[in-house]
């Protein structure tokens, strides 16, 4: 089995305008177009980040069916999501959904394999990634990956808030999970944007997926706009590192 396709992603999408912008300056790989929930906007409240998680309701309407697109929804929460909520998250996203990231607490193996028999009745093999945070490494994918039940780990300690990737440390982590498991899609994140793409292109040409949200995006209030001029400048950077030379 093939490690899938590796992506550039863009988190914290909350209309269909941003999601056109973004297609307009496509890059060449996939564009992972990343779309926040949460267990509070899953209840029907407002997330702090409101400029950047919008609301429940709205998420399936925000998804592109063009076929540069990876739709994912990304979901955090301090416990880990049940059966249940996986089960209301799979029904809101909606049929352009092609799968979900698991940022803070993973579900629990049984349940995740659950999801994706109810994923894969519609026909459909879904994107499964695990953002892994500071101090987490393979012994702490091992009971997913070796169940076949993710497709993607993101090695990312930020969690949204645009603290800079250790380059060094992302490295070694990528090192130890494309060793232990080379069918994997392995992703870095933390502070990307235009300015910050060329420390991590030695990863990029090494089929690494990117993501970026905070530093694509303008102020802070709620969260801050997303930056459309920030994104395409991101888009070519990341285009640029991966052109061979």
């Amino acid at each position: 089995m093939s490690a899938p396709p590796a992506y550039v992603g863009i988190s914290g999408i909350v209309s269909r305008t941003e999601v056109l912008a973004a297609i307009s300056a496509f890059p060449g790989r996939q564009l992972m177009v990343g779309v926040l929930a949460s267990d509070r906007t899953l209840a029907g409240q407002q997330n702090v980040w409101w400029r950047r998680y919008p609301k429940i309701a709205s998420i399936a309407g925000i998804f592109s069916d063009d076929p540069r697109c990876l739709n994912l929804v990304h979901y955090g929460a301090d416990t880990p999501p049940d059966g249940d909520t996986l089960a209301r998250l799979f029904e809101m996203s909606g049929h352009r959904c092609h799968g979900f990231q698991f940022n803070g607490a993973w579900p629990n193996a049984h349940d995740l394999w659950a999801f994706r028999r109810l994923y894969e009745r519609t026909g459909r093999e879904p994107r499964i990634v695990l953002q892994l945070g500071r101090g987490g490494g393979v012994a702490h994918v091992a009971p997913y990956a070796s169940r076949g039940l993710i497709t993607d780990v993101l090695i990312d300690a930020s969690g949204g808030t645009g603290e800079p990737l250790d380059v060094e440390g992302a490295a070694e982590v990528f090192g130890a999970q494309r060793a232990a498991y080379p069918h994997l899609g392995i992703g870095v994140a933390g502070g990307l944007c235009a300015e910050t793409v060329p420390q991590v292109a030695p990863l990029l040409q090494r089929s690494a997926s990117v993501d970026a949200e905070s530093g694509l995006r303008d102020g802070d209030d709620g969260g801050g706009r997303l930056d459309l001029e920030r994104v395409k400048a991101y888009l070519q950077a990341v285009a640029a590192a991966v052109k061979p030379s």
